[in-house]
């Protein structure tokens, strides 16, 4: 089998071909499936045929409607299921622009521009449009959202979560491992500081009880008669009694240190999340506040377009409607010479008028597109229509200046001067 543009060749021909060197028209609502593909971005070496289907990268995709002498046809959902096929394949996967975007919170920075899809300001050519819907591989998307992200100044509600759990993630855990790795509480009398100190002070207390007693008789241990001996040693028990009487206060006072311990460790654990819901807090509010900036200044440089093109309407509207005016009444015979001088100068003067609001509506409509382009940070090819000193700073991929660069603010100065200029001037007729 030889592979030859469109065409697949197989020995003998085919049963639905024809004559040999016959070539049929191509069949009504078919497209042909190779130069079709090729079209759509898939390399041609990644296009066969096994004899009786399509195969992407070797592996059966699609049966063909039609075969005219090895050219195969596919109906539009046919050559859209093999489009969808090769890029997934290919690791790039085809999503709908518009869906993709919005569904990571960029509602209002998709548009189409007749031709392509307009991510943030960004021009994209769409793999395939159908039903309205344009299709681009997700990388070239991703590639789009990430562009308009970096000049928008925004992170990502992922990256939002990201940076605050790398910030305070670890505070976090070593906090709640603190309370969860505590062991439970028990007491020993034997490793309590405080028991140790009263066992000290009791036990002196109780050796100076027994010596009282045995001076007082004039006796030593040694020497002490059995009643004197045991006065001194039931003085010396009294005294180790009140230890072990304190030994249950010891106790709660161990446990009420060991709940204030508790205690402490909650708070810092709430501390610590307090402390990364407010930082994720603030980078979220940033983040949508910026969004929120893009989408503003989209839909206000979308109005302003629509704007600009409803005032060329309606001035081509009364071009023409006042020179249908003037045919007719030269039709009607009527010598427009023959007007009063008052009459012409009325209308000079509205004519004039209407000409310098026409301009300052220009003024206007010029200062939003650069005023939009600064808050936008990138100049797109709509700005040529309104601003178009841009073409001397095209380039492949957009414009050489940036709105805030001193040469793009020498051009536009440049431009608003001959704009009022020419409006004093018409001002000026006007009297």
């Amino acid at each position: 089998m030889i592979k030859i543009a469109d065409k697949i060749v197989t020995p003998g021909g085919d049963k639905n071909s024809g004559s040999a060197g016959k070539r049929s028209a191509q069949p009504a609502g078919l497209m042909p499936v190779r130069s079709t593909l090729n079209a759509r971005g898939v390399d041609n070496s990644r296009i066969g045929w096994d004899g009786s289907s399509v195969t992407i990268d070797g592996k059966s995709a699609y049966t063909p409607e039609y075969n005219d002498n090895g050219i195969t046809y596919a109906s539009p959902s046919g050559i859209r299921q093999l489009t969808d096929t090769a890029y997934r394949q290919s690791g790039d996967e085809l999503v709908a622009a518009r869906d993709y975007v919005t569904a990571q919170g960029y509602s209002g920075t998709v548009n189409w521009d007749g031709e392509n899809v307009m991510i943030g300001g960004q021009s994209i050519k769409p793999v395939y449009v159908q039903d309205g819907i344009a299709y681009l591989p997700r990388s070239q998307a991703d590639a789009a959202v990430s562009g308009m992200e970096d000049r928008a100044g925004i992170i990502g509600g992922e990256n939002v979560l990201g940076y605050t759990e790398q910030r305070y993630g670890d505070k976090i855990d070593n906090a709640l491992d603190a309370i969860l790795e505590r062991e439970g509480f028990d007491y020993d009398p034997e490793q309590d500081p405080a028991y140790q100190a009263y066992r000290t002070q009791y036990r002196r207390e109780a050796e100076q009880a027994m010596r009282r007693v045995l001076n007082d008789n004039n006796s030593s241990i040694t020497g002490a008669s059995g009643a004197v001996l045991s006065e001194a040693m039931a003085d010396r028990d009294a005294v180790l009694e009140k230890l072990t009487d304190m030994i249950p206060v010891l106790e709660q006072n161990a446990y009420n240190r060991y709940t204030g311990e508790t205690q402490r460790l909650l708070s810092n654990l709430e501390s610590a999340q307090d402390t990364a819901d407010s930082y994720y807090d603030k980078l979220y509010t940033t983040d949508r506040d910026a969004i929120t900036d893009m989408v503003t200044a989209g839909e206000r440089e979308r109005e302003e377009k629509q704007r600009w093109i409803d005032n060329q309407r309606n001035s081509e509207k009364d071009y023409y409607e006042n020179e249908l005016s003037r045919i007719e009444l030269e039709k009607g015979g009527i010598d427009l010479s023959r007007y009063d001088q008052m009459s012409a100068e009325a209308l000079r003067s509205l004519i004039l008028e209407n000409d310098a609001q026409e301009m300052q509506n220009m003024q206007s409509t010029v200062e939003n597109a650069y005023n939009n382009a600064a808050m936008r940070g990138f100049f797109t090819a709509d700005d040529e229509m309104y601003l178009p000193w841009l073409s001397g700073y095209r380039t492949g991929s957009g414009y050489s200046i940036d709105p805030w660069t001193a040469e793009a603010e020498r051009e536009y100065d440049i431009q608003m001067a001959k704009q009022h200029a020419a409006y004093e001037g018409s001002m000026l007729g006007m009297y």
